[in-house]
């Protein structure tokens, strides 16, 4: 009697050992991901979700499309009220794309009240040389660069560069008006989206989008093959690479007119 109630505790034991290895192997089971595809709009729908108290009331910007207004919303960090406010009568298409120009320049220079009525290839050229000037005037005269600190971030390479790529942006909710926001912003950076994956605030959003507008007017291959090698180096900031296309602009417009005889 004994042998058989030792044998009927073991049973017992061995199928309690399998039952919790069952057990084991389907809570693991439950936690294994699926392969998530990067979603581009959400990416950005989150850095939006981010910004507590925009400096801009929306309810004043219904001059614009809902889409525009949003965008407008988010992405402005500099121009106040007013300077927007001259923007929004503009019928050309152009009005985002001026008004994130105007406000990195807004940043990097403190100069606002550029000239709307240009033509937006005129206005892009303007604000290219305006920050070209104002960095090549930095490089030859040190001695004042103490006194200019909007311009000292310039010239400082920051050092943790750019963010990784955000995963927990997958599980975090994002609210209908930042997706309407994020579908008008990416139209504006097609061909840019991978370097999305690591964008973590709206200041290098902007950056990335200036990016992209004169990496576009850059004709030389070489140049702009060298522009892409930089965006692909995380290390790098953006707004440093932003400063580099423009100083690559001067040599594209070079290369182009420079050598004809």
């Amino acid at each position: 009697m004994i042998g058989v109630t030792t044998l009927v505790k073991k049973k017992k034991e061995n199928e309690l050992l399998k039952s919790l290895d069952l057990e084991e192997e389907i809570i693991l089971e439950e936690f294994v991901l699926p392969d998530i595809k990067f979603d581009i709009e959400k990416k950005v729908a989150s850095i939006f979700m981010g910004r507590k108290s925009p400096h801009i009331d929306i309810a004043k910007l219904l001059k614009s499309d809902i889409a525009e207004s949003l965008l407008i919303h988010y992405t402005i960090l500099n121009l106040n009220y007013d300077e927007v406010n001259r923007y929004l009568n503009l019928k050309d298409g152009n009005t985002i794309p001026r008004l994130i120009l105007a406000d990195i320049a807004s940043e990097i220079l403190g100069r606002e009240n550029y000239d709307i009525n240009n033509s937006f290839n005129k206005f892009k050229m303007e604000m290219a040389f305006d920050i070209y000037q104002d960095f090549f005037n930095i490089l030859n005269d040190k001695k004042n660069l103490d006194n200019i600190n909007h311009k000292k971030r310039i010239v400082n390479l920051r050092e943790n560069g750019v963010s990784s790529e955000d995963v927990f942006m997958y599980f975090r909710g994002v609210g209908i008006e930042q997706m309407i926001a994020a579908a008008k912003f990416n139209q504006y950076i097609h061909g840019f989206e991978e370097k999305l994956k690591y964008v973590n605030n709206i200041r290098d959003l902007r950056y990335l989008f200036g990016i992209k507008v004169y990496h576009d007017l850059i004709n030389d291959k070489g140049i702009k093959q060298d522009i892409n090698c930089y965006i692909d180096d995380n290390k790098i900031s953006l707004d440093n690479i932003f400063i580099y296309t423009i100083l690559q602009i001067h040599n594209d417009f070079l290369k182009q007119f420079g050598d004809t005889k």
